[in-house]
């Protein structure tokens, strides 16, 4: 078996070092009359010496403990080998030792990292911890006000490539976890996001939005007017993907249609599209009309309303 003791430790009982005494004849037999002997060490693989430790004390069942000095754990580096023989026992190795720098009281808890039964005290300044961080079980203390804020992370420290995907969800959350009461004031607003951090390729696909714009030409001289539609995507011109693009007019008199749901035709490559209207599919003087515009974008169909009027004689 090997221990550590820190260097410089004077407290007795970090200081033991344990054998087992057995009957030199049969090698099995417990020896118990072997207490008060001295044991010997050696310190750096020099020869075994009585000196730097004292004489053996019985634990029971031929086990026993023997004390080393100061002197013999004064200085960080040394290993130290323990042995004990007697005539009625057989040769017993010791415990060995290495001698550390000294340890804090922090240093002895990282030393194994699965504490049981460890109280934490109460954390008022939050610093940072690396390595592996074992288990936890037992009291845990609270976290004073102001004892993990900002200040306390290292920067980027909470970033897209810190969080396992799909570690956030609204699963992950209990319900009314995040709601108004539970935000300081001022917790979210434009300075507590990073530049360009809420952008469309950061927003998942079903937070898009699509609208479309519907330009209508009236051709007052002549017997055709234009209709002109263009997609959008999150504010963007869509120039590509539109499919089975349609144009219908109705009539804000009565809800007839003057032009039923009809194809429209992509104006050369540019991802607009027109319907040109003739006679009875023109519109009349002092009506209003609403154009209802639908295409297949994205997989899914959409569909936008706008209100094309000739209010007027004019």
């Amino acid at each position: 078996m090997a221990i550590l003791i820190a260097a410089g430790e004077t407290t007795a009982a970090q200081k033991y070092v344990y054998f087992h005494c057995v009957d030199a004849t049969d090698g099995l037999a417990a020896e118990t009359g072997e207490a008060g002997n001295q044991p010997q060490i050696s310190t750096n693989g020099a020869s075994f010496t009585n000196t730097g430790i004292g004489v053996l004390v019985a634990i029971g069942n031929g086990r026993y403990y023997a004390e080393l000095t100061d002197a013999a754990v004064n200085t960080t580096g040394r290993v130290i080998e323990s042995r004990y023989k007697s005539a009625a026992t057989a040769e017993a190795v010791g415990t060995t030792v290495q001698v550390t720098a000294a340890l804090s009281t922090s240093d002895k808890v990282k030393l194994d990292n699965t504490q049981t039964g460890v109280t934490i005290p109460t954390v008022t300044a939050a610093g940072s911890v690396s390595g592996a961080v074992g288990s936890v079980t037992g009291a845990v203390g609270s976290v004073g006000a102001g004892g993990i804020d900002a200040a306390s992370f290292a920067a980027d420290a909470i970033a897209a490539a810190a969080i396992a995907t799909g570690a956030v969800t609204a699963d992950a959350f209990a319900a009314d976890a995040i709601v108004a009461a539970t935000l300081a004031t001022g917790a979210v607003s434009a300075d507590a996001f990073a530049a360009n951090a809420i952008v469309a390729a950061t927003l998942a696909a079903d937070l898009d939005t699509y609208q479309a714009k519907v330009v209508w030409f009236d051709d007052e001289s002549n017997v055709t007017d234009r209709y002109v539609v263009t997609w959008f995507k999150n504010s963007q011109p869509i120039t590509s993907g539109i499919t089975v693009p349609k144009l219908q007019i109705v009539k804000v008199a009565d809800g007839s249609d003057l032009i039923a749901a009809s194809g429209m035709t992509e104006i050369a490559s540019l991802g607009r599209y027109r319907y040109d209207a003739t006679t009875t599919e023109r519109q009349t003087s002092g009506a209003a009309y609403l154009a209802i515009a639908t295409a297949t974008i994205g997989g899914s169909s959409r569909n936008w309303d706008q209100s094309v009027s000739r209010d007027s004689t004019a």
